[in-house]
């Protein structure tokens, strides 16, 4: 109930706020496709305009509803340079409080549209362990988004184990053969031959680039597991993460998960 009112809110204020060409850009850049067809539900040209792509995404669902909330950072960010009166506007102030009505809060400073102000959020590869019966990868998840500001070498451990799993569901799903003994670079090399993740197979520099990044991210999960983890024993130098280590390092193995997972699961449909 809470989610449509705030599509309602959100197209009341977009109808006097915006233009057509604004909201084509807006919704585009935040991938959701549009119809055409779809029966009128709103009067006015922007009201309908923005519902031919609202009408694609399944509110209820946590992945599109999140492309949802990306329009409204986008058009929050830009109504807060356009406008001076931004903190007193009143109907502004409405849509962030229905925004928290929906469980979610907005950070000014970042222009960010978060998960009860949480600053992880492991959605889309909920989503994907959801639909591919990979509970081990969903708790992993939950325990990172619970931990992740609270107890970072935590946080830090369940990342690396949330990429570690991803590989080998892929490995075991292919057939082939692992150590239990495997680190995160040993597997990702197997997985990256049967997915033609090496960046030797590819010609174009820019795909280069990217999955040699991904190669130094997967060694810097590891190394930084070593380091911060909670898994091994602590000399009497260790140093203690910070939040902001587990952040960095959650954020690098939720897109390394995210990709693994949505491109072999591309694969295989």
């Amino acid at each position: 109930m809470n989610r449509q009112l705030l599509i309602d809110k959100f197209l009341s204020i977009l109808s006097s706020r915006s233009v057509l060409e604004e909201i084509d850009n807006s919704f585009t850049d935040a991938n959701i496709t549009r119809n055409r067809n779809v029966v009128p539900k709103y009067s006015g040209q922007r009201k309908s305009l923005a519902w031919e792509y609202i009408s694609t995404l399944n509110i209820e669902n946590d992945v599109d509803f999140q492309k949802f909330l990306k329009v409204i950072e986008i058009y929050l960010m830009r109504w807060q340079i356009e406008f001076d009166d931004w903190d007193d506007d009143e109907e502004i102030r409405r849509l962030i409080k229905i925004i928290k009505l929906t469980g979610f809060d907005y950070e000014k400073d970042l222009g960010l549209v978060n998960s009860g102000g949480a600053k992880i959020s492991l959605t889309n590869i909920k989503e994907l362990a959801k639909r591919n019966d990979l509970n081990y990868i969903l708790k992993e998840c939950e325990r990172i988004e619970k931990e992740a500001e609270t107890d970072p070498e935590d946080a830090i451990t369940s990342a690396k184990a949330m990429v570690e799993s991803s590989l080998k569901h892929i490995l075991d799903s292919e057939g082939k053969g692992y150590k239990n003994n495997d680190g995160l670079r040993d597997l990702y090399k197997k997985v990256s031959q049967i997915m033609n993740l090496s960046p030797g197979g590819h010609n174009e520099s820019m795909f280069k680039t990217i999955l040699s990044g991904m190669i130094n991210v997967i060694n810097g999960l590891d190394e930084i597991r070593n380091e911060y983890g909670d898994a091994h024993g602590k000399s009497i130098k260790n140093y203690k993460p910070e939040t902001r280590h587990a952040i960095l390092a959650v954020n690098a193995a939720k897109a390394i998960t995210e990709f693994l997972l949505s491109t072999y699961d591309h694969k295989k449909n």
